[in-house]
């Protein structure tokens, strides 16, 4: 793997900047909202670090870069998600930023989940359901304010995404009912009743 690079910028587009390393240009894919963050950092001949993330397919070798290891660790995260390639990964940085997609999928906020260009609910869902807590915690001022399984908001959000998922309401309300304990978020709360849901003992 090759976890970041440096050199002076040979050109910038507004996707992508070519780095000058070791004699060789190297073309790096990186988030819009990096290059408009950057501003006259991007311009050529200053000297950049970014990390990287390297994808390996048949027919080429492309580098995906971000400002911090952070970010690149969600960008890797993001790819473990079924139907998510590193297009969709580095698009979904771009639109929600490495803390807010922690958020949002700590919370199971598909609203703003289904923001990124090419996700819709189903893709949503999956990321809340797949990522689970492997983007890192989120901070108490972060994350949403915390309540028990019998808040209604909550409890009405885990079983409209178990419908998504194929579930009846009927087995969806069963499978709510039957979570002990509190939780302070949406993702945990969906991600029992999926469990639940699924062991096949809540009747039809």
């Amino acid at each position: 793997m090759i976890s970041f690079i440096e050199g002076p910028v040979i050109s910038a587009g507004i996707d992508h900047l070519v780095l000058k390393v070791g004699g060789i240009g190297l073309r790096v894919e990186v988030p819009a909202s990096m290059i408009s963050g950057l501003g006259a950092a991007v311009s050529a001949g200053s000297v950049l670090e970014v990390h990287t993330s390297l994808i390996v397919r048949e027919d080429s070798l492309t580098l995906f870069g971000f400002e911090s290891a952070g970010e690149r660790d969600v960008f890797d995260v993001l790819l473990t998600v079924s139907g998510i390639g590193p297009r969709l990964a580095l698009a979904a940085i771009n639109e929600l930023g490495a803390d807010g997609l922690r958020i949002a999928v700590a919370n199971a906020d598909l609203t703003a989940l289904a923001r990124i260009p090419g996700v819709g609910k189903k893709t949503a869902q999956r990321m809340t359901l797949e990522i689970g807590d492997k983007l890192g915690s989120v901070s108490v001022a972060e994350s949403t304010q915390s309540a028990s399984h019998h808040d209604s908001g909550m409890r009405e959000s885990v079983e409209a995404g178990l419908e998504q998922l194929g579930y009846p309401r009927a087995v969806a309300q069963r499978a709510v009912d039957a979570l002990e304990g509190e939780y302070s978020d949406i993702g945990s709360m969906i991600r029992d009743a999926l469990a639940v849901a699924r062991d096949g003992r809540l009747g039809g």
